[in-house]
């Protein structure tokens, strides 16, 4: 009866080791690189470069970034997170000429860019739960304040910094993300951002005045799609 208790406490013993090496630290901590492209969406339909249509494609802007997070998760399926740092935030509107027009006429182009400063904190799902030796699933959503740190315009072949007012508004961000993290810390991530401010400091019913070859847009916000890498520092006091 003894040795079969022994044996008892000791798989006991051993199960509680397992599961104590099993778990995963609830902090995590790292860097961030982003690549994508942004577009003006939420603009008037009357906009106007030259007398054609203004037009902003969503593929036409190359956009990067870089950030640092802290994130901390209360359980395996929830956690919460801050992150911050430098993103280029730019919209361009074209001026379409019709299918029935001269397709070698050359569309003339405006273009806005702000190198801006980002940091807002997250909501954290874990969808798989969060154990050892394996990778983590993650799915995110958050609020982004982007504040620009200098803004430049380019119409035509000219390009300049905006010194002067009217300058880009600040703007905040809802986002959502889908990620997916290593076991040895690497980690893939997906994120989709909408703006919800208006970018140009317009007054009452006034038309924007920092793009100067564009008529009757009187606001517009940016939208983003980014592919992104990181690393979890965290990942190497685990090992």
């Amino acid at each position: 009866m003894k040795g079969i208790k022994k044996t008892l406490m000791a798989g006991v013993l051993a199960c509680a080791t397992f599961n104590a090496h099993a778990e995963v630290s609830p902090w995590g901590f790292g860097v961030k690189g982003y690549g994508g492209v942004s577009s003006a969406v939420r603009y008037s339909e009357k906009a106007k470069i030259d007398n054609k249509q203004a037009e902003s494609d969503f593929f036409s802007n190359g956009t990067f970034g870089g950030h640092v997070y802290g994130e901390y998760a209360f359980t395996n399926i929830f956690g919460v997170g801050l992150e911050g740092g430098y993103m280029m935030q730019k919209i361009t509107f074209t001026g379409k000429t019709k299918e029935k027009e001269n397709k070698d006429e050359k569309n003339n182009t405006a273009s806005m860019t702000s190198h801006s400063i980002a940091i807002g904190p997250y909501l954290c799902a874990y969808p798989l739960g969060r154990e050892e030796e394996q990778g983590i699933l993650k799915i995110m959503l958050g609020a982004y304040p982007y504040f620009p740190l200098k803004s430049t315009r380019k119409e035509g072949s000219q390009e300049e910094d905006i010194k002067n007012d009217p300058k880009p508004s600040y703007d905040i961000a809802l986002a959502g993300a889908v990620a997916y993290e290593f076991p040895f810390g690497l980690s893939l991530e997906a994120k989709y951002s909408h703006g919800l401010m208006n970018r140009f400091k317009t007054e009452k019913n006034q038309d924007q005045a920092i793009l100067k070859t564009v008529n009757h847009l009187k606001e517009a916000h940016v939208q983003h799609a980014t592919i992104g890498i990181g690393y979890n520092f965290a990942s190497l006091l685990c090992e």
